[in-house]
């Protein structure tokens, strides 16, 4: 008879789950919950059902990419930064945060083009001239990046100035 009954329970809980199919939606929901609890390894793998699910769902890629941003997967995040970009032709945001990721990956120049291209998308983008100012300081440019962080400073930015008083003179 209790061999029965779990039998039962376990073939009615294996055919609910066909009722309960969730969506791309739900995942990225889910993903997100996971990110605010700080389990980024379980906000990708969720992200990563998403995708399975919907690979145009743009905003998922974004997402993953801070999560993969957090377990320090650079190169990850990355990838999923140019796939948005490829999806929607990307925005200051967007470019800003592959900037941010190469830049982690020493990849100055690159980080400098993504910044770039935020300021182009939004010439008041504070924080991109500011990051800019420093891939140009690490590229050995300080003329540039004194500029930048200037601009960063006119634009709001309170942190150049430190950076200025040690570096612009």
């Amino acid at each position: 008879m209790k061999t029965r009954k779990c039998t039962l329970i376990f073939m009615l809980c294996i055919s609910s789950i066909g009722f309960y199919a969730q969506t791309a939606k739900d995942y990225y929901t889910s993903g997100n919950l996971k990110y605010k609890l700080k389990d980024y390894r379980g906000a990708i793998t969720d992200y990563n059902l998403a995708i399975e699910l919907n690979p145009t769902y743009g905003e998922v890629y974004s997402e993953r990419g801070f999560s993969k941003e957090q377990i320090s997967d650079f190169a990850g995040a990355i990838e999923d930064f140019t796939k948005l970009i490829t999806l929607r032709g990307g925005n200051a945001e967007t470019y800003y945060n592959r900037g941010f990721a190469k830049d982690e990956m020493l990849d100055y120049k690159g980080s400098e083009q993504d910044y770039t291209k935020a300021i182009e998308l939004n010439p008041k983008y504070a924080l991109a001239y500011y990051n800019r100012g420093i891939a140009k300081n690490n590229l050995s440019n300080l003329k540039g990046a004194c500029a930048d962080w200037t601009r960063a400073g006119e634009l709001g930015n309170m942190e150049v100035f430190d950076l200025k008083n040690k570096y612009c003179k």
